[in-house]
């Protein structure tokens, strides 16, 4: 096959895990994958929810499945921004994350905006463009029940609100990430809306 310039070689969509890239490694020409590359360059994982959940009950944490994903061994550093709504104005959202492998270390900071300026009381408000305070809740563990955090309120029923979870957690057995939900109170009913993301790095060792 005769030499050709890259410029008149035709361009690709997308690049994908099986394209082989050339190196030269200490002098020797040499072949790597995209695949291989993602790994050096920082293993992400992104997850888009593609249709919503719906939870009434408030004594029920659910799963939020279609945002789950797995993990793989190693360290990993995650994100959830979560598109959720309440069907009731005095009613929030409980939730909390989980990790169905074997971790030795799991820490997580969740975020939401208030409209308060005093002292934070739980009440999510995403139209609040003044200064407010940032409603959160902390975990040192995975789990499906013990909750991350719970809102009280949200200023509009049935519209969108943003919640963001981050977190580290070290894996020593692979398992799946899970983001679990349930309205705050018997009241409520909380959804999960498309589009929530899940944001997932494995640190190179």
């Amino acid at each position: 096959m005769a030499d050709t310039k890259v410029s008149a070689l035709a361009a690709d969509g997308e690049v994908d895990a099986t394209d082989e890239f050339m190196i030269n490694e200490a002098g020797a020409s040499k072949k790597v994958t995209g695949e291989q590359l993602r790994v050096f360059c920082g293993d992400y994982i992104r997850v888009k929810l593609a249709s919503l959940l719906f939870n009434d009950v408030h004594t029920s944490l659910v799963k939020v499945t279609g945002i789950d994903r797995a993990t793989g061994t190693g360290t990993f550093v995650f994100e959830y921004f979560i598109r959720y709504q309440s069907d009731t104005l005095a009613s929030g959202i409980n939730f909390c994350v989980n990790h169905t492998g074997t971790v030795t270390s799991f820490v997580a900071n969740a975020r939401w905006q208030e409209a308060t300026t005093l002292a934070s009381t739980g009440a999510a408000d995403q139209a609040h463009a003044t200064f407010g305070m940032l409603g959160g809740g902390a975990a040192r563990a995975k789990s499906t029940t013990t909750l991350l955090g719970t809102t009280t309120a949200v200023d509009t029923q049935n519209a969108d609100m943003l919640l963001i979870v981050e977190g580290v957690a070290v894996c020593t057995v692979d398992g799946n990430l899970e983001f679990y939900i349930s309205p705050e109170t018997a009241a409520g009913g909380a959804t999960v809306l498309a589009d929530s993301t899940l944001t997932i790095l494995k640190v190179p060792a």
